[in-house]
């Protein structure tokens, strides 16, 4: 998710204010970890799959095995294996369990939970308050943590800016 979130440039104006480089990756990072809880628990609640299924899901997402298409559809790999996918749109999977699980495979509900976790990222680094609650507890230059040292690049950004 990384890729999408750092690499979608119209939605994240607030998040183009912070302007150390760390400060900015960490803001990145909390946002694609709340949207990815959220995302499962909206799992979770939507869809009529076993708690294990939905696991299993939300394994390939933390792993990044879910590549997502502007179309809807996704590339889900077998266990990290890139050389291995499975093709994943709207309505089916490519994968020989899908007709066992009534529609709910475990690549449709990682598709499911990527998909809608990417949307909240893109939400959430639209949102100048969200931005400034996920860069709350941003890792400081050492210079603001009194290490003595001069720090010369502009500092983090602050709601005020």
């Amino acid at each position: 998710m990384s890729k999408r979130a750092s690499g979608a440039q119209g939605a994240d104006a607030p998040l183009r204010l912070i302007e150390h480089p760390a400060c900015r990756a960490h803001c990145i990072a909390r946002a694609e970890n709340k949207a990815v809880a959220e995302a499962y628990d909206w799992a979770r609640q939507t869809f009529p799959v076993s708690e294990r299924s939905l696991q299993a899901a939300l394994s390939l997402v933390l792993c990044g095995a879910v590549e997502l298409s502007p179309d809807g559809t996704a590339h889900v790999w077998y266990h990290g294996q890139r050389s291995r996918t499975y093709f994943v749109d709207t309505q089916s999977c490519s994968c020989a369990a899908f007709i066992n699980t009534q529609g709910f495979c475990k690549h449709i509900n990682a598709r499911n939970i990527a998909r809608y976790a990417s949307e909240l990222v893109q939400q959430y680094l639209a949102d100048p308050t969200q931005v400034a609650m996920l860069h709350r507890d941003c890792p400081r230059p050492l210079s603001e943590q009194g290490a003595g040292r001069r720090y010369t690049e502009p500092l983090c950004w602050s709601p005020g800016s």
